[in-house]
């Protein structure tokens, strides 16, 4: 009786749908996909705060290069004795870029970079994980 019941239950449970396996494996894909993409959304958002955090003391040694080495003297000719500049207007310039600090310059630049970077991903990655949910 009970192997008759087991038989009879065997023979009328559903079938299941063909394309159950691939609608289950894409689910699996999906799903390991929105995971790293939040992976990246952290590690990105972590970059973006830290080069953004990393601008100000760089903006700062910058400024501090600049008065150290004599630019801003030399810019103010420009707007005091601008005949004088446009007449020796080959050595200001050469002046200039003198008087530039190049290592505060490369600082400044470096934490921008980093930063529009870190936000092009992030940016990137947000939207991707909004089309995904």
């Amino acid at each position: 009786m009970v192997q008759q019941h087991n038989k009879n239950f065997i023979d009328n449970s559903p079938e299941p749908p063909k394309d159950l396996f691939g609608k289950i494996m894409s689910r699996i894909h999906r799903e390991q996909r929105l995971g790293m993409i939040k992976q990246r959304i952290v590690i990105f958002s972590v970059g973006a705060l830290a080069s953004l955090a990393a601008i100000f003391p760089a903006f700062q040694i910058l400024k501090t290069e600049l008065a150290a080495n004599g630019f801003f003297t030399f810019s103010s000719l420009l707007f005091s004795d601008f005949a004088v500049v446009s007449a020796y207007w080959q050595n200001f310039a050469l002046s200039l870029l003198e008087a530039l600090p190049v290592m505060g310059l490369i600082a400044v630049l470096a934490a921008v970079l980093a930063f529009l970077g870190s936000l092009r991903f992030l940016t990137k990655d947000i939207k991707d994980a909004l089309v995904s949910a």
